[in-house]
């Protein structure tokens, strides 16, 4: 019987051999899966904190992106903006080109006719001055000499008077007799008034004066004469005339005294033709007249009619330059007014001009009268013309300005036109360039978005692990906050990286469970393999009769595979069979059964007589 219980008991261990070795070959190939396992888990959880770490490190770059991506469409549509209105410029150039040629001629035309008008305008203002400055000084005389002839405003001054009205006597040839009462010393008023008339009928009673006065001062110029050479020959001596030396000195000067005199006063003998001219010179010169007047009666009578001649004389110039003067102020005037016939400005001063031109060629009073109102409104006149000639100038000169800024412009815009094509290249290759960029950047910015996502994908498989055994979840470690995103939808970077040290730690505890699992199978197998051995080595000593030692060996045995059976069983075999195990209870089955047989081998080997 014992022979056939270690037979059994051989089997027994046979089966358990089997059960250890494809327990460790299960137990082997579960190691390398929760190994795998595990390095992917922790490669993945190393992943996904690189993946938080690179956001956090490109993050503000990444925010950076999208304000320069928000400013490059704000530029970009800035740009296109910019570039239609230049091309629309452009297509609009030739025509405003054109435009303001036209308005350069038109401008260039305007201010040729405004140079002209207002050179014209100057030219009136000249004339119109230097006439009215003409008449201011010669109208008033006229006037004066014409109210004379007249016999209307004579002077209350005795001597002017008296020349007043020896003109009037001999304007209207009146007789002398009718003036003397009317002044005060009427010899004075007398003698004028013959003279005049003497003076232009016979200048005989003159010249035979003049005649005689002539010879006598070149005398007195000998004498002069003589007498200096005397003092210089004898200081502090009197001259005597009647010594030869001093008749030498008065001989030899008569030709220089002669010529000195005909220098002086024109001539040295006169007749009608020169004695006016003479007669002027002497009636000026008062040495002479101071002399003739301290002479004898007939010298002091020469005086008196040299200088009514000379007034006589006066009043001849007076009267024909009376005539002259008025035809003299028509020929200036009247052609100035015809000038500026038309003027509505001036005709609104002075009334119509063909009235006004009328007036001046009308008799002396209405002559007068026509004068009086031009020279009353004269200084309006003036004023007037000065007024268009300032605006002529600064109508010219605001022109010149909008001309040239016109000019300018076009210079400008022809500048401008040239270069536009150019410019519109540029901007086209700009705005190119720009869409290159801008997609380059949203493409960067995708990229970092991508990675968040993947990561954001990464943090919800995380969360979502479900828990092994009894361990708590990562949810529940995370008080089932698995939104890791921010108010921007953008990821919370601390709270992902947090999540990945959560999950850490449930990784570990994790990995401890599964070695504890592992470890306890292979401990368990191992006490299988040796109650195996054990009872191998308890049928070969029951065959030899080793009865003591075959039942201890055999009651090892026994031990050593309830251990198996007991402790397997204990470690579970959820992490085994999630990496595929299908053994089951196999093993603790063959235990089981070796702790079995090797028990009753015991029981029976102990029992059994020493000699059986």
């Amino acid at each position: 019987m014992k022979k056939a219980l270690s037979v059994l008991l051989i089997a027994a261990a046979c089966f358990g051999f089997y059960g250890s070795a494809v327990t460790v070959n299960d137990v082997l190939a579960c190691k390398d899966y929760w190994e795998e396992a595990g390095e992917k888990s922790t490669a993945d959880m190393n992943k996904l904190e690189d993946g938080l770490n690179q956001l956090l490190e490109n993050e503000q770059a990444y925010l950076d992106g999208l304000g320069q991506i928000a400013d490059a469409e704000v530029q970009l549509a800035e740009g296109e903006k910019t570039l239609a209105k230049g091309e629309a410029d452009y297509a609009a150039a030739p025509g405003k080109l054109a435009a303001a040629r036209s308005a350069i001629a038109s401008g260039e035309a305007q201010l040729a006719d405004g140079k002209e008008t207002l050179a014209a305008g100057k030219s009136m203002l000249k004339q119109l001055k230097e006439g009215v400055a003409e008449l201011k000084e010669k109208y008033p005389t006229w006037r004066h000499g014409n109210d004379v002839v007249h016999g209307r405003n004579i002077s209350t001054d005795p001597e002017q008077g008296a020349l007043e009205m020896g003109l009037y006597a001999f304007a209207n040839g009146r007789a002398s007799e009718q003036y003397p009462t009317m002044f005060k010393d009427g010899s004075i008023n007398a003698g004028i008034v013959e003279a005049s008339i003497e003076a232009t009928k016979n200048n005989a009673t003159l010249i035979g004066g003049i005649n005689s006065l002539l010879p006598a001062l070149v005398q007195k110029g000998q004498s002069d004469y003589a007498n200096g050479k005397w003092e210089e020959a004898h200081p502090g001596e009197t001259p005597n005339p009647k010594t030869p030396e001093w008749q030498q000195y008065f001989a030899g000067s008569e030709s220089t005294v002669k010529a000195a005199i005909k220098s002086k006063y024109g001539a040295l003998e006169v007749d009608s033709s020169n004695v006016r001219e003479v007669n002027d010179k002497l009636v000026a010169d008062n040495d002479v007249m101071t002399m003739l007047k301290n002479g004898t009666e007939d010298q002091k009578a020469l005086a008196t009619g040299m200088s009514n001649a000379h007034s006589a004389f006066s009043a001849l110039d007076n009267l024909a330059a009376l005539a002259a003067g008025k035809e003299e102020i028509q020929n200036k005037l009247i052609p100035l007014l015809k000038k500026v016939k038309g003027n509505k400005d001036v005709e609104k001063i002075i009334g119509n001009v063909d009235n006004v031109i009328a007036g001046l060629n009308a008799d002396d009073d209405k002559f007068m009268a026509t004068m009086d109102k031009i020279m009353e409104a004269a200084p309006q006149l003036i004023s007037e013309v000065t007024k268009a000639v300032k605006k002529g100038e600064k109508d010219l000169a605001a022109g010149t300005k909008k001309l040239n800024a016109g000019k300018a412009q076009y210079r400008q815009g022809l500048a401008d036109y040239k270069a536009a094509p150019g410019k519109l290249a540029d901007g086209r290759q700009q705005l190119e360039d720009g869409r290159k960029q801008l997609a380059d950047g949203k493409a960067q910015l995708a990229q970092y978005e991508d990675g968040e996502q993947q990561i954001r994908d990464g943090l919800a498989t995380l969360f979502n692990t479900e828990a092994d055994l009894d361990l708590v979840s990562i949810a529940d470690r995370l008080n089932g906050d698995g939104d890791f995103d921010n108010g921007d939808n953008h990821l919370e970077i601390e709270e992902g990286l947090n999540a990945v040290e959560v999950g850490r730690g449930y990784q570990a505890e994790d990995g401890d469970l599964i070695t504890a699992e592992i470890m306890g199978r292979a401990v368990a197998t191992g006490g299988l393999l040796a109650a195996g051995v054990l009872a191998v080595l308890a049928a070969i000593l029951s065959f030899l009769k080793k009865n003591k030692a075959a039942g201890v060996f055999a009651l090892l045995a026994a031990a050593a595979g309830a251990f198996g059976a007991f402790f397997g069983p204990a470690q579970g075999t959820y992490f085994s069979e999630i990496a595929g195990s299908t053994i089951g209870t196999l093993t603790w089955v063959a235990a089981g059964v070796l702790g079995a047989v090797a028990l009753v081998h015991a029981i029976v080997h102990f029992a059994a007589p020493k000699n059986a």
